[in-house]
C-alpha cells in the first residue's frame, strides 16, 4: 500500500532546506514509479504531472495523440533542417545552423537561433540576431485553450518592445491545465521545426544526460532521470526528465525526424520493457 500524500505536506512543513526535501521526495518518486506511475502526479510536490482527469488517452503516434498543428507569422520553407541543442559537441556549420537556446558569440551569430524561453528571448532581442520565438498552446477536451508561454504577456513582462518577433505557434489537443507544465525549449523546437521542414536533424538533445542512456544499466537509468544534482535553481528537473524520456519515445517513432543524443533509453530492449510503459502511463490513460 503506498504511503499517504499527507506524509509529504507533513515533512515541507519541517524546517528542512528545499532542496533536501526535494531529494526525499525524489526517492518516494522512485518507489511509486514501479509501484504505481498513475499514481506519481500525488508525489510531485512541485504540482507538474498530469492528475488522471487531465492526461489523455493513449495513442501509439504522437500525431494521432495530439493532433498538433503549427501557424507562422512570417514565411518560412519547407526545407531540410538541422537543429543544434546545447548538449552538442563538436563542429557546426553557422550558416545552415539552427541554436537552441545557444549563448550568443561572435562566431554563432550568424546562426538562427531558436528558444520558447522568455528570458533568453529578450536576450536574443537585445543581441538583435535572427530569432524564432515557439508558444506552444493547449486545447482541452472542452475546447479551453490555454497557453503555456504566451508571446502576448512577453512584453509587460520584459517591458514595452516594438519588435515583431518571428514565432511559431504549435497548437495541441491536450488535456493538461498546469500551470507548469515541464517541456522545455527543446521538445518544443523540435516538434515545431518539424512540422514545418522537410526533415529535420537534432544533434545535442540530451537534457543533462553526459552519456547514452541505452547503455545504461536498470539502476544506473533511474538514478540518471530521477537525480540532477545542480538542480538547484527550478527544483523540477524529475518532471522535466520524465517528459523529456516521454518525447524521446515518440520522436524515435517518426520517419523524417533523426536525433543524435542521449535520451534513446528504448534502444536498450531491458530498458525499453522495463520502463516505456511506466513513462507512458504518467502522461496518458489506458496505456497496457
Amino acid at each position: 500500500m503506498l504511503i499517504k500524500y499527507d506524509l509529504l505536506h507533513t515533512i515541507r512543513i519541517i524546517k528542512i532546506p528545499f532542496s533536501r526535501i526535494k531529494y526525499i521526495n525524489v526517492m518516494w518518486m522512485i518507489m511509486v514509479f514501479f509501484l504505481k506511475p498513475t499514481k506519481l502526479y500525488k508525489y510531485s510536490v512541485r504540482n507538474c504531472l498530469p492528475s488522471e482527469n487531465m492526461k489523455d488517452e493513449y495513442k501509439d503516434d504522437l500525431f494521432d495523440l495530439y493532433q498538433p498543428v503549427v501557424k507562422s507569422n512570417f514565411t518560412i520553407e519547407k526545407i531540410d533542417r538541422i537543429l543544434y541543442a546545447k548538449g552538442h559537441i563538436g563542429p557546426i556549420d553557422y550558416n545552415q545552423a539552427i541554436l537552441c537556446n545557444f549563448a550568443v558569440t561572435d562566431e554563432n551569430r550568424r546562426a538562427i537561433f531558436i528558444t520558447a524561453d522568455w528570458s533568453i528571448l529578450s536576450i536574443y532581442l537585445r543581441e538583435k540576431v535572427d530569432v524564432i520565438y515557439v508558444n506552444w498552446v493547449y486545447i482541452d477536451n472542452n475546447e479551453r485553450v490555454h497557453s503555456l508561454n504566451p508571446l502576448s504577456e512577453f512584453a509587460s513582462w520584459a517591458g514595452e518592445t516594438n519588435q515583431k518577433i518571428k514565432t511559431l505557434t504549435v497548437y495541441m489537443k491536450n488535456n493538461s491545465r498546469l500551470h507548469h507544465t515541464p517541456t522545455g525549449s527543446g521538445i518544443m523546437s523540435i516538434l515545431a521545426l518539424l512540422m514545418v521542414s522537410k526533415t529535420l536533424t537534432v544533434y545535442g538533445w540530451n537534457h543533462h544526460q553526459t552519456k547514452k542512456m541505452s547503455s545504461m544499466g536498470s539502476i544506473e537509468f533511474v538514478l540518471n532521470a530521477f537525480f540532477y544534482l545542480r538542480d538547484y535553481q527550478t527544483k523540477d528537473c524529475v518532471e522535466y526528465s520524465l517528459t523529456h524520456l516521454f518525447y524521446a519515445y515518440y520522436f524515435s517513432k517518426i520517419q523524417n525526424l533523426t536525433i543524435y543524443g542521449n535520451l534513446n533509453y528504448f534502444e536498450n530492449k531491458k530498458l525499453y520493457r522495463l520502463f516505456t510503459n511506466r513513462i507512458q502511463t504518467i502522461f496518458l490513460n489506458n496505456c497496457d
